[in-house]
């Protein structure tokens, strides 16, 4: 089950799990077409199911369950992909587009894990896995909703993994991608159902670093932090963000004006 299959990390991964043989259903809201990926995973010859919903719905996610079992008897994954960005200071930030990043960000998760832990605890095994972002570690100006819909993803996943302790085959599990690459996000996916891991960082950092090489470490560091696997850059991106939040946002304009004019 992949939910945010009409985005583009959702069609990567579904492409990657469609190379693994997997049977997939896969989730997006009505108004985003899932045509395109449901024929391309089908071209590489496996099962798949696409179905219209919104994760802000309980009922739509309850709907999604019962389909992917009722059409395949068991779910072996189930991947919280649907996300939405809402950028603004805090002031300028309408209700309904605060709600839109709570609501789509965390409590579509928070109904996902309502409605397949059951069938998970049926089945004696299952992995769930939340997508955050790096942004999930640490605060970023002008986004409030959804540095706080992210923080919150880690904090759901963490309370998940212990509720779900009494069942030794469950794994609930937080992808935190370092960088916006939808292939190496989606490979981070399909690793982590193959073995789950509590919480995976650095989702596609390494592959960018070595596309930004005439960037400076400093500017690297600041741009691309390596997450839990490599601590020292991942604190000095903390530190940036909690002591001197300003300090962070300019680096980071600095490295990308680098970026840009080394991609010329």
């Amino acid at each position: 089950m992949l939910t945010g299959a009409g985005g583009a990390v959702g069609h990567a991964a579904a492409r990657a799990f469609a190379l693994e043989g997997a049977r997939l259903v896969l989730a997006a809201r009505p108004d985003e077409s899932l045509g395109p990926v449901a024929g391309a995973c089908r071209s590489l010859g496996t099962d798949v199911l696409a179905v219209p919903a919104d994760v802000r719905d309980e009922r739509d996610v309850q709907r999604l369950a019962s389909v992917a079992t009722r059409e395949f008897g068991r779910i072996d994954t189930w991947v919280n992909g649907a996300g939405v960005i809402s950028a603004g200071r805090r002031e300028d930030v309408t209700g309904p587009a605060l709600l839109a990043a709570i609501e789509t960000n965390v409590i579509g998760q928070i109904h996902a894990a309502r409605s397949v832990l059951p069938q998970f605890r049926r089945q004696g095994q299952g992995v769930m896995i939340n997508v955050s972002a790096i942004w999930g570690r640490v605060s970023s100006p002008h986004a409030a909703p959804y540095v706080t819909a992210r923080f919150a993803v880690r904090a759901l996943t963490e309370r998940l993994r212990h509720e779900v302790r009494d069942t030794a085959g469950v794994a609930i599990a937080v992808i935190v991608p370092g960088v916006d690459d939808a292939a190496a996000v989606a490979d981070a996916i399909v690793g982590c159902a193959r073995s789950p891991r509590p919480e995976l960082a650095d989702a596609g950092a390494r592959r960018t670093r070595e596309r930004l090489q005439p960037l400076t470490a400093m500017a690297c560091r600041c741009l691309i932090p390596p997450g839990l696997v490599v601590h020292r850059a991942d604190r000095d991106v903390q530190r940036s963000a909690t002591w001197r939040p300003g300090l962070l946002g300019r680096r980071l304009g600095a490295a990308r004006a680098r970026t840009r004019r080394y991609s010329r």
